[in-house]
Formats: structure tokens, sequence, C-alpha cells
């Protein structure tokens, strides 16, 4: 009986697809379906000899298909209970790694598995590359939701590593798990498929793993053979934050997406356009995964996140925790009511000082600095969100909902409310943060955030389909790009999409300000004291 099955897609790779399949051949204990998807190539080279020569099972796409559905029609042609996917630039140097393979599908149809890789034109420097899978980057701005090598091992004695993200091709698995799992369903042309794949396996239950002591020879190039659209693969990123992620982390790598292509905003809207206009099947694919997932997104963002952070990262962030908190401490006096970098933030980041060190001191003194801002507050300040009233509105409802204080925010922020409510938001033309829509929009979307917008909502429907309006023009507006996230969960709060939403979140505010003019090493709520914020909430959970 035959049990795995190697699956190539290809287009345009000339004589690397024989070498592939050679090696192959030479390196295998047994004579293996082999299934070659030829994406239409269009370079001149002859492929089709390769059929006969190796008996394999060869597809010629007519038109090209891209990567993705390839690399299904591929698994659609297999017949065995397990396959490989390859790329057509690849090396094997034993036939250890079919069996090694077999068995641990065999033990366990519900992983994803990846080999360790070798780059086959290693330089001197390159020598000592051994990375073991990859994780994703999801919080940076020059790598947004990208898969990157992990080179952290927690089981080091281990032959097998859980990794979050599979990456270098040799991907297998079980054909009916792939299946299970709609495989790279919704990808165009190409990229995403390995944290597409590679979430949706962990959010369903399964595991992905990499075999340390079984090493597969890579090309990797830095140029493709072929174009892809940027469109497409934009899009793709999307999608997979559409279908795979939570409503907070989908906005903030939407919006980190808008800011990153910021001089090619027409492939931004192409793109974001698209998704819109996909929605009726977006939602058929959300509405099947959201049935067999059996984990949240956070559960996986959390153990993707464990590769990054060391022991020594913890005592230094420790330090810096504590370094915040004693020049806030010396800078009271100073400080404004707002929220920006005055006494409100001052509060929050004492509210959760103590509760990080468990003194007492620190709440009573956070009590004490929001006493003073009820008693300074001026109905005729600014509304800004920076040192405005939504600011400091936003600042209550946050202390609210994360048990801080006690109190009705209906009642406490019912005069910030009436006094927004009489803004037409239509005629302002400031898109900032700290003074303008983008920061009404953050006030609006907490204060909405905590209940279902069917239930008795402090805003009036005439002003939300005004403040939908609005979210969108941010979202879609060519030179706006503060508070995106903000306006990407409310315009879907607003059009009645569930939203995995359970506390605000500091992080809101930071990723929103990520394009504002304020240096984020100041002591802001913005930069400096937002992070302190963040570094408690990520050891408070550990």
């Amino acid at each position: 009986m035959q049990y795995l099955s190697v699956i190539i897609t290809f287009a345009n790779e000339q004589v690397e697809v024989e070498r592939t399949l050679k090696s192959i051949r030479r390196n295998s204990p047994v004579h293996l379906p082999i299934i070659l998807v030829n994406d239409a190539s269009d370079d001149g080279f002859d492929y089709d000899f390769l059929q006969f020569k190796y008996n394999v099972t060869y597809i010629k796409n007519k038109v090209r298909l891209g990567v993705a559905k390839s690399r299904d029609l591929g698994v659609e042609n297999c017949r065995t209970p397990y396959f490989i996917l390859l790329d057509a630039h690849m090396r094997f140097y034993d036939d250890t790694w079919y069996s090694e393979i077999v068995n641990q599908l065999e033990k366990n149809s519900r992983i994803l598995l990846c080999c360790q890789t070798r780059n086959i034109r290693k330089t001197q420097k390159e020598k000592k590359f051994r990375p073991t899978g990859a994780i994703i980057v999801f919080d940076s701005e020059t790598n947004t939701f990208d898969p990157v090598w992990n080179f952290t091992e927690k089981c080091p004695e281990s032959p097998i590593e859980r990794i979050p993200c599979v990456l270098g091709a040799t991907y297998a698995t079980s054909k009916t798990y792939w299946l299970h799992l709609k495989g790279l369903s919704g990808l165009l042309s190409y990229g995403g498929d390995e944290q597409y794949i590679s979430m949706k396996v962990w959010r369903e239950g399964g595991k992905c793993i990499v075999l340390k002591n079984i090493i597969v020879g890579h090309l990797y190039r830095k140029k493709h053979p072929y174009n892809f659209n940027n469109v497409d693969f934009l899009y793709n990123k999307m999608l997979i934050c559409e279908l795979v992620m939570s409503t907070t982390m989908k906005s903030r790598i939407i919006s980190a997406l808008k800011s990153k292509y910021g001089l090619y905003q027409d492939i931004f809207i192409k793109a974001y356009t698209m998704l819109v206009d996909n929605k009726k099947e977006i939602n058929r694919l959300k509405d099947y995964y959201q049935s067999i997932f059996k984990y949240d997104f956070d559960s996986f963002y959390e153990f993707n996140k464990s590769f990054f952070v060391t022991n020594d990262d913890l005592t230094q962030q420790e330090k810096e925790i504590d370094d915040i908190a004693m020049n806030l401490i010396m800078n009271i006096e100073k400080a404004n009511l707002g929220l920006l970098n005055g006494l409100m933030a001052y509060s929050l980041f004492f509210f959760h000082y103590s509760r990080y060190t468990g003194n007492t001191f620190f709440e009573d003194l956070a009590e004490s600095l929001l006493n003073k801002i009820y008693d300074g507050i001026d109905l005729d300040s600014p509304m800004g969100l920076g040192n405005g009233l939504c600011g400091i509105g936003w600042g209550i409802e946050y202390l609210l909902q994360n048990k801080f204080i006690e109190g009705s925010a209906d009642d406490v922020l019912a005069e910030i409310d009436d006094k927004l409510l009489a803004y037409n938001l239509n005629k302002i033309s400031d898109y900032s943060l700290s003074t303008g829509l983008a920061g009404y929009l953050s006030y609006i979307f907490i204060r909405l955030s905590k209940q279902s917008i069917h239930d008795n909502i402090p805003f009036e429907n005439s002003f939300l389909d005004i403040v939908k309006s609005v979210a969108d023009i941010i979202i879609s507006k060519r030179d706006a790009f503060e508070g995106v996230n903000v306006a990407l969960q409310l315009s879907a709060l607003l059009q009645g999409d569930h939203i995995d939403y359970n506390n605000p979140s500091i992080d809101d505010l930071l990723y929103a300000s990520r394009h504002t003019s304020i240096n984020n090493e100041e002591y802001s709520m913005f930069g400096v004291i937002g992070r302190g914020i963040n570094l408690m909430l990520a050891h408070n959970e550990k």
C-alpha cells in the first residue's frame, strides 16, 4: 500500500524541477506517487517530458492559478492517505525522511509537519543557519503578519518540536485533515499559505511540528521566477485576518498594512474593496471555521508570543516598569488632566501598577488623581482624545470596564456623550487621533463595545449612521492613517458583525497612534506610559 504522495507545484522553474524529481527518486525507499502541477509556466521551457521520464502525475494549468489553488489541486488529485508539499527547487540527502514522516502521521493524523531546512547555496556565514520552524510577526511595522525563522528551541534534546508556524516547504499532513480544514481555500495567486494553514491547525486543535533530524535542502532565492499580483498578496493577508483572527488583531493588522502601503494606497484600496465585495463567501468560510475551531485566537497568539520573550527580556521589562513609575511620581504636579500625557494617563498607569505590585499605596494614588480630574473637568474644554473630554471619558470607561472603579458609565459620562452628539462629524476635517475624528471614534467605540449594538446605547441611531460613514471614510481615505484599527472595529460593530471584544485595550490606543507626530518615547499614553501598562498586563498574564 502507498502511504505518502509528493505534490510539487511550480511555475518557470526550468532545470530545478528535474533536479528536484531526481533527488526524490534517488532518496526514497519506495517508488512514491508524485503529482507535478505546472502552474501555466510561460518561460518556453519544455516540462512535459518529465511526466514520462519520472513517472509522475502531470497537471498542466491552462491559466495561472497561483500557489494556493495549485497546491489544493494537487491534494485533490492525491490518492494516498498522506502527502507532502514541496517546492520545485529542493534536495533530499538520504531515504530516512519517508519513514519518519509516515510514522509521525500514523501516530497523529491531525498534525502539520515540516522538516529541518538547509540552504542549498549556503555561504560560509550561513553554515550555522539552523532554524526550528517559524513564528509569526504580528506587531512589527516592518514585518506585518509575516512568518520568520524561529531560533528558539523549547525542547533542545527532542527530535521533534512544537512550532507556531511551518516554513520552508516540506509540509506534510493527512489528506482527510487538509480537506477538513478546507486547505488554502480563498487565497489568491501568492502569499499567506503558511500563516493561514498553521493558524487553522492550532485553532482546530491540531498542532504544527518540525522534524529536526530530517534535513531537506531548499534553494532560497531573492527573486521569484514569475510575477505575482501585489493586490492579491495584500488581499490574502486581509482575508486571513477575517477568517482566523480576533476582531481586535484583525483591525490592527489591516491598519498596519494600510500604513505600510502608504505611498501605494491604490493597492490597499483595491485589496480592501475586494475584501468587502467578497463578504458573502468570506462569511461562509468564517461560519465553517467557527464550527470546527476548538481554541480562540488569543491562545494561539500567546503560544506564538512565548517564542519571542526570554528571561533576560522579562528582567529588563520589570526594570522599565519601575523606572516609568518613579518618573511619573516626580512629574505629577506638572501634568494637565488629559489622557495623552496628563493625570488620566497617570491614573491608569498607577491603577495597573497597584495590581502589578500588590501595593495599595498606588491604588490610593491613582484614586486621588482621578478625584483631581473629576474636580477639574470643564465641559467647555475641547472634545479631543489627547487632552480633551473624549480622552477623560475614554479613561473613565476603561477603568469601569476593567473593574478598577465602580459606577454607571452612562451616568458619569452623560454630559460628554451629549456634547459629542451635538457635533456634526461630517463637517470635521481633522482626522487625527489627538484632536480629531479618530479620537472621537475611539471614545464612541469604547462606549459601545461593552454591550450589544441592540441594547440601550448612549447614542441615537441617526448619529451612529454618521459615525459608521466616518469610520468607513477613515478606512479608505488615502491620507488617513491614525485610528484605522478603531475605525475597522467600530464599522464592524455598527453593521451588526459579531466582534470578539472583551475589555478595552491600551493596545488599541498604541496601534491607533502609531502614525501620530507624537514620539513613542515620550511619557504619554501613546508612548512610554501606554507601553508600561502593556508590559504590566503581560506580566500579570504570566
